[in-house]
């Protein structure tokens, strides 16, 4: 389901809290202000908090609706939509603070764009050695998927009965065919673009440790 992330240990505290060990999570990097994040992200979020469910958990970055005390932290936070009757705030402080935690524990580099990152939970820590990067921005601006919201719902079917990236990872090979995410753009792509996957441009898969 679509989870806070006001910050990046609250984020690992709160998958710590839930012994949710050995197991994928989404952490979905936009800035509501982007008008591609507008437009596509969070006028859907209370969509993508119902049908992610149980199977994979995406945390949204800077968001979130336990500030508290936190308001004289981060002076500028203002709502941005609700779910379940609850509002749901956004810092730009926040957001970049989790941003410079995320590339200090990874050699993971923020593109400004809006991304999705796909990754384990294990041994009470994110693990960083096979991570999943899309830009969403990209995708949708050249016609590789629809709209991320159509392409969360196969990510959401994908991991209903997977819940950690090892448990798909063949569905998830390159050189893979079957009715999987990533065949699914490869096959959305005109043949003579198909060599932009040797250049990543719109995801990959890599080990982003330290």
């Amino acid at each position: 389901m679509s989870k806070e992330a006001i910050s990046y240990d609250h984020l690992v505290n709160d998958l710590q809290g839930k012994g949710k060990n050995d197991r994928a999570l989404g952490i979905l990097i936009g800035n509501p202000n982007c008008e591609f994040v507008k437009n596509n992200i969070i006028n859907k979020i209370a969509e993508y908090h119902h049908r992610s469910n149980y199977g994979i958990d995406f945390y949204f970055p800077g968001y979130g609706t336990l500030w508290g005390g936190l308001y004289g932290l981060y002076p500028d936070v203002e709502n941005v939509c609700k779910i379940k009757g609850e509002v749901w705030a956004f810092s730009t402080q926040s957001f970049c603070e989790f941003i410079d935690k995320l590339e200090d524990c990874s050699i993971w580099k923020y593109s400004g764009e809006t991304e999705l990152i796909i990754l384990n939970f294990k041994n009470g820590e994110l693990d960083f050695s096979e991570v999943l990067v899309f830009w969403l921005d990209r995708m949708v601006k050249e016609d590789v998927i629809s709209s991320p919201s159509n392409f969360f719902q196969d990510i959401f079917r994908m991991f209903k009965h997977n819940a950690s990236i090892e448990r798909i990872r063949d569905k998830l090979s390159f050189n893979q065919l079957g009715t999987t995410i990533i065949n699914s753009i490869k096959n959305s792509i005109p043949y003579k673009l198909g060599k932009i996957y040797d250049d990543a441009k719109y995801f990959c898969t890599r080990n982003l440790s330290k």
